[in-house]
């Protein structure tokens, strides 16, 4: 289940010990995406969005989470965010670019509100990339992407990788968190609404099968397919997720690079 955290959050320019324990007082009610510092249209200095500053919400955790697993999913936090939960310091990632998730479960409190404190630093420093003038943009920062919470069972599946060939062959690797003694994953795969393709519940990973006359994906007409991978346990679904793939043969050659076959010309940076 996911739940959207992108509305009210409390922000300040200047992260403390009393804004960690929410008895600060002063910061501003935002909404993510945001930067954490809107620059002026004429000149300014880098050091303008450069700071040491904090970001922080109130949750409720309904008793019926109980036994859940819950994670705080950050969509990019530019550039290193330190991630507590009641004053309690969980995680911590260095890279604005990146997506990351922080497992909330052990120090979630079911029943009351919870709050969630990120206290991001968005300096330029040489021993982070990209920093140390090998960029000729300007980083900016803050919590620029969305925010969410996932709550999941204690076995779930937590990515699905799959790789489709133009043949019809697809290899899919999947990654099973909490995986269990006679838990198997089994994949459907629809064209549309049709089945087109399946792969009984296996314990095998990667999986391998072969989907029948695939229509192949082309610039021209981008054909996909939805790929559907169940987590099961004595004859039970714990848990499914859906991916869209796409057919297709790829090479770069000597003379350039081919799509399906076709030449194909690229442009850009």
């Amino acid at each position: 289940m996911r739940i959207d955290l992108n509305k009210n959050w409390s922000f300040t320019e200047k992260f403390t010990e009393p804004f960690l324990a929410g008895d600060s007082g002063g910061e501003t009610s935002v909404d993510l995406p945001h930067t954490c510092k809107q620059t002026p249209f004429d000149y300014f200095d880098e050091s303008i969005y450069q700071m040491v500053c904090g970001y922080a919400k109130t949750i409720e955790a309904p008793p019926e989470w109980e036994g859940k697993r819950v994670f705080l999913c950050i969509g990019a936090a530019a550039h290193f965010a330190e991630v507590f939960l009641n004053g309690k310091k969980l995680s911590e990632h260095r890279s604005g670019y990146t997506a990351f998730k922080t497992e909330l479960t052990g120090a979630l409190e079911t029943g009351r509100e919870n709050r969630i404190a990120i206290r991001l630093d968005t300096r330029e420093t040489l021993d982070q990339p990209p920093f140390g003038f090998v960029i000729d943009y300007m980083t900016y920062g803050g919590l620029y992407r969305e925010v969410w919470l996932d709550v999941r069972e204690q076995s779930f599946i937590e990515d699905v990788f799959a790789m489709p060939e133009g043949s019809g062959s697809i290899t899919i690797k999947t990654t099973v968190s909490g995986a269990e003694r006679g838990m198997c994953v089994r994949h459907y795969v629809f064209d549309g609404e049709t089945l087109v393709a399946e792969k009984e519940c296996g314990y095998t990973n990667p999986a391998e099968f072969t989907v029948p006359g695939v229509q192949k994906w082309d610039v021209a007409s981008p054909k996909l397919y939805t790929l559907k991978t169940e987590l099961v346990s004595g004859g039970r679904v714990l848990d499914s997720a859906e991916t869209r793939i796409g057919f297709r043969d790829v090479s770069f050659l000597a003379d350039g690079f081919y799509l399906n076959g076709r030449k194909l010309k690229l442009r850009g940076l």
